[in-house]
This record gives structure tokens, C-alpha cells and sequence, in this order.
């Protein structure tokens, strides 16, 4: 294995986060081929734009795989691509980081590495066609799994009513056999496997009620829900697909549930969530895994967003404060509710402790404020220049004759200072000597003598 010790862990980082797109195109399964959908900071490739990129901002580098439910930084999208495990084998990643990126132990970090050639209008075009044509392909398979669909019975109410839920919530439908559904033929096994017995289904509908997507999520005997395949290092989640356009932004479409227009309407990221606050009362709606940006609530209706306890510095965090100020900014009084700790949402929330406390928690959600604009920047600290051999032995020289220039000065005013004394003793003394000899009266003249006492006094 060769060594790597001259380019630093930040420096791949870096690079990596530099070239997210050009990477994914290059090594990430479902990404090849797929056209790219741009938002802001935000790149969405694969299948129905599943994949995210931020290729801007603060988090540039973070990427999330909505289709398989993962996420991470620059290193990681290596490691998913290429199955290292993000737990104990740091060494081995950090190899294949390099290797992406084409470097050597002697080149240089800042060297380009994977460039994206730029498509031409006629690329552009095929794939506005391609896109557009696909957004119809899977909104016509939404609705053909609305066709399939029932009001839930059997293990779709049972799965509902584990978790607290009524089995007649609108936009609520049961699909018996899942086989139909439109997945992949590794995902159709895996289910198969698991015994699964049908889909609950959450249908998205626009503002006028037309369906564009659903959300299926898998459940087995018993209203089980199935989990998705084990794979190294990864907490198992219930397996589930969105299908549909829901993140089409002409025609928003997300789960709606009615309710009445004097309380606030509330929005949460899952539809169990959303369900629960319906079942308190309150007309809620669900992303259903798209940005909550999307959504299209009327003019000034006042909004409460039922968070998750996900942490401070979670990517669910960073969302919700993008929504908020997206909201406030569209003229929406938004409130921040959340359920009460050891509780991790709304629908946990419920089935611990019932409606009241759904309810509580809507009531206690807090007026939303924007985060303080970041205080001034300090300005960058150099340090000092250091002084070269010849420009040091210089100052050392200019010091020194300057010191014995001073010592010379102090001296000559010392000696000048000694002089002076020195005469004006000998001057007092002569006088002091003729003054006692005309007070002897010495025959010293009484006009020198009245002078001399006058200059004595």
C-alpha cells in the first residue's frame, strides 16, 4: 500500500467536495446517465433526482441518497459507491479517495482532477425531453397505484392502528399486492423474502386535488412494516419508495390533510407525523421527502413545523431552518413545535402519551426569529516578517554606534559640566581672599573695596 503522508485528509476533503458532481456521474450507481435537476446550492441526479449534491455554501461536499436513505460527506460518497465500511477502515478509503481523484504521492493537492465536459444545447434539450417525460412515466405509475389501491383493511389497518393512527385519514390507501408495484426486481425479491402482504399508501395531491405521487411504504403479517436489505454499518429503516412528481415546482404537490382554517396549518417531513397532528385536530400536510419549500400554502396562513429531535447539528436541523426563513420570507408567521424529550416526533408522541399531548405540543410551539446576523469578521493575522542574517547584523550595528554616540555625548557633557564648576570655585575663592584683605584694611581702596562687597552680597 503506498504511503499518502504528504497529502492531508483535508486536502482529499477538499477536492472531493470541489468535484462532487463530476464524481457521482463517475462512480455512484444510479447516478450514471441520469439528467441533473439545479437548485440554488443544490444538484439532484439519479433516478427522479434522488441523489442530492450540495456543490455550494457552507455545506459544500454533503450529498443524500433519498432512494437508498444515506448520506455523508465527500469521503463518504466514495465509500457508498465502492461498499468500504464508514466504520474501521478509514486506511482503505482514504486509498480509494486518491485513486478517484487520480493522484500520487508527489502531486500536488491542487492539481484539477475530474473535469465534467459542458453539454451543448442539443444535449440540454434531449435531456428537458427525457425529464419531462420520465415526470409523466411515474406520475402515470402513481396513479396506477391509486387504481390498485383500497381504503386499509387487514394488515394495513393493523399497521396504522400500532401506531395510533385512524384507518380513515384521507389520502390513506391500501395496496395488497405489492408485488405490482413498480420497484426494482432486487428490491420485488427482498420483499418477497420478507413476506410482505401489501403497501400503505400516501397519496400527494396539488392544491385542486389532482394525484402526482405516492409514497408506499412496505408492511407484512401483522402490520410489520419491512425493513430494508441489512447493509455494513447502516441502521435498517422501514423500506419505502416515493413515486411520482412531487418535487415538480408548477404543480407543488404534498400529503394534505383537511382541517379547519381558524388553527394553523402544520407541516412535517413524514406522513405518520402529519397524521397524528390530523388526528389532534389540525389540517396537516407532508413532504413526503421533498423540500419543504415546495409546498404551497395559502397567502399569510399561519404555520406550525413539527420537528424532529434530531440534534442541533443534524441535517434535518439545517432544513428546518432553511424552511422557516423560506416561509417568514413568503409572509408566513411560522412556529417551531416539538414533542417532548425522550420522544423523537409527533406519531412517537402519540403513542406514548395520546392526542392531549399532540395537541400540547402544537399549542407550546415557539414564534420562529431568524438566527442573529454572524458578528464582524476579525481581519487576518500575519505574523512579523523575519529579519534576514545581513539585515539583523545590520540593526545590531546602527544599535551600537548609536550607544557609543550616547556614551560619547554623556561624557563630554560630564567633563564640560566638571569645568565649569571647577572655574566658578576658583573665581569665588580670589574674591572670598581680596574681600578679607580690605576688611583687614590693607590699604585696598575704599571704591574697590564698596564695589567688591556689593558684588560679594
Amino acid at each position: 500500500m503506498r504511503k499518502s503522508a504528504r497529502i492531508s485528509d483535508a486536502d482529499i476533503r477538499a477536492a472531493l467536495a470541489d468535484n462532487l458532481e463530476a464524481i457521482a456521474y463517475a462512480i455512484y450507481p444510479s447516478a450514471a446517465g441520469s439528467p441533473r435537476q439545479v437548485s440554488g446550492n443544490e444538484i439532484r441526479i439519479g433516478n427522479n433526482g434522488s441523489l442530492s449534491l450540495i456543490v455550494r455554501g457552507p455545506d459544500s461536499g454533503a450529498w443524500f441518497d433519498h432512494e437508498a436513505d444515506t448520506g455523508g460527506g465527500p469521503m463518504e460518497i466514495v465509500a457508498e459507491a465502492h461498499g468500504i465500511p464508514r466504520k474501521g477502515a478509514f486506511g482503505q478509503l482514504r486509498e480509494t479517495c486518491l485513486d478517484v481523484l487520480g493522484w500520487t504521492d508527489d502531486s500536488p493537492p491542487s492539481l484539477p482532477v475530474i473535469q465534467r465536459p459542458k453539454k451543448t444545447d442539443a444535449e440540454i434539450e434531449r435531456e428537458d425531453a427525457a425529464r419531462k417525460a420520465k415526470a409523466l412515466q411515474r406520475a402515470s405509475a402513481a396513479r396506477q397505484i391509486i387504481l390498485q389501491s383500497v381504503k386499509p383493511t387487514g394488515d394495513g389497518a393493523a399497521y396504522l392502528k400500532a401506531r395510533g393512527l385512524p384507518v380513515d385519514a384521507p389520502n390513506v390507501l391500501w395496496m395488497p399486492n405489492p408485488l405490482n408495484l413498480p420497484f426494482k426486481a432486487e428490491t420485488k425479491a427482498h420483499m418477497q423474502a420478507e413476506g410482505a402482504t401489501g403497501a400503505i399508501v400516501m397519496v400527494a395531491r396539488t392544491r385542486e386535488g389532482d394525484a402526482k405521487a405516492v409514497q408506499c411504504i412496505i408492511i407484512g403479517a401483522g402490520g410489520r412494516p419491512i425493513l430494508e436489505p441489512e447493509r455494513p454499518g447502516k441502521k435498517r429503516r422501514k423500506l419505502k419508495r416515493t413515486l411520482g412528481a412531487v418535487r415538480d415546482p408548477k404543480t407543488p404537490a404534498a400529503f394534505r390533510l383537511p382541517g379547519s382554517a381558524d388553527k394553523p396549518l402544520v407541516l412535517t417531513d413524514g406522513p405518520e407525523d402529519a397524521i397524528s397532528a390530523y388526528s389532534a385536530g389540525y389540517p396537516a400536510w407532508a413532504a413526503l421527502g421533498s423540500a419543504f419549500k415546495n409546498l404551497d400554502p395559502e397567502q399569510g396562513r399561519a404555520l406550525v413545523i413539527f420537528a424532529d429531535n434530531d440534534g442541533a447539528d443534524s441535517r434535518a436541523q439545517a432544513t428546518l431552518e432553511k424552511a422557516a426563513a423560506h416561509f417568514t420570507d413568503k409572509g408566513h408567521p411560522v412556529s417551531i413545535a416539538r414533542a417532548p424529550e425522550p420522544h423523537k416526533d409527533a406519531n412517537d408522541l402519540l403513542q406514548a402519551e395520546g392526542q392531549v399531548a399532540v395537541t400540547a405540543a402544537i399549542e407550546a410551539a415557539t414564534l420562529w426569529e431568524p438566527p442573529p446576523p454572524p458578528g464582524r469578521r476579525l481581519k487576518p493575522y500575519y505574523p512579523p516578517r523575519q529579519a534576514t542574517r545581513a539585515e539583523g547584523a545590520l540593526a545590531m550595528h546602527t544599535a551600537m554606534d548609536g550607544a557609543l554616540q550616547a556614551g560619547y555625548l554623556a561624557a563630554n557633557v560630564r567633563r564640560a559640566r566638571e569645568e565649569i564648576k571647577r572655574r566658578l570655585k576658583e573665581w569665588s575663592d580670589k574674591r572670598k581672599a581680596e574681600l578679607v584683605e580690605a576688611e583687614a584694611g590693607q590699604g585696598v581702596d575704599p571704591v574697590s573695596y564698596t564695589h567688591l562687597r556689593a558684588h560679594e552680597t
